[in-house]
């Protein structure tokens, strides 16, 4: 009888030792999960961070990229308007070279300036700036440059030191360019123009054939060479010099 009492005593110590591991095995299982479920979630948080920095970092991109191509724009409309008024500028200055006589180019100026109230025209010209023609005919200021070549055939100056042939135009110093116009209105484009070097072609008389005396033959046709001269052009904004356009002219006459 005391046996029995004593194996249902170590029995019941048993189960209550089983129960007690197995509460202990599903707590340590309970804290497992936890921790599991809170690992979990800051990987999502890391996550969601993340994917919310590399969306915010495209949209700035986007941005940038469309703010940049609204200021190109801007910069080449720009550009095409001083482009536009350079070439422009370019057209009137070479008619004023196929005029070559000093005394119809001021009176083409007067009647440009008074014809529309948009152009504004200025002849520049330096009296220091001579030089002779085959005909050892002398010429001063623009006429110089339009009917004198620059060298003469031995590759000395025709040209007297003072005839500013640099390809560089100044706006704020008018030794530095020939002519200038303002062209338009709001805004106001200044253009300013020179020739820098003039070579003769055939259009001239033979140098040679006239010291000698020579008569030239109508029956031998020799294709026409005009004179060509070197021009250079700047067109700017006359109230924002930074929006400008420059360009560099081969004209024949």
């Amino acid at each position: 009888m005391i046996k029995d009492r004593t194996q249902n005593t170590e029995h019941r110590a048993q189960r209550m030792g089983r129960q007690k591991a197995k509460a202990e095995v599903g707590k340590k299982r309970t804290r497992a999960l936890n921790y599991n479920l809170l690992d979990e979630k800051g990987i999502a948080l890391v996550l969601v961070l993340v994917l919310s920095l590399i969306a915010l970092s495209i949209t700035a991109a986007l941005l940038f990229m469309a703010s940049q191509e609204t200021r190109f724009s801007g910069f080449q409309k720009r550009y095409k308007s001083a482009l536009e008024a350079n070439l422009g500028a370019a057209e009137i200055f070479e008619h004023m070279v196929i005029l070559r006589q000093k005394v119809d180019m001021d009176a083409f100026i007067i009647d440009l300036n008074t014809a529309n109230p948009n152009f504004y025209a200025t002849l520049y010209e330096d009296n220091n700036c001579t030089g002779s023609d085959v005909f050892t005919t002398s010429y001063t200021g623009i006429e110089t440059k339009i009917r004198t070549p620059t060298n003469n055939n031995d590759g000395t100056a025709q040209w007297s030191a003072a005839c500013n042939r640099s390809i560089t135009i100044d706006a704020l110093d008018n030794t530095t360019y020939d002519f200038s116009i303002d062209l338009g209105a709001n805004p106001v484009y200044r253009a300013y123009a020179k020739i820098v070097d003039t070579a003769e072609g055939n259009a001239a008389e033979d140098r040679d054939l006239i010291k000698q005396s020579v008569e030239k033959s109508e029956d031998v046709a020799s294709p026409h060479l005009g004179y060509l001269y070197s021009i250079e052009v700047l067109a700017q904004d006359l109230n924002n010099p930074n929006e400008r356009a420059r360009t560099s002219i081969l004209f024949e006459y």
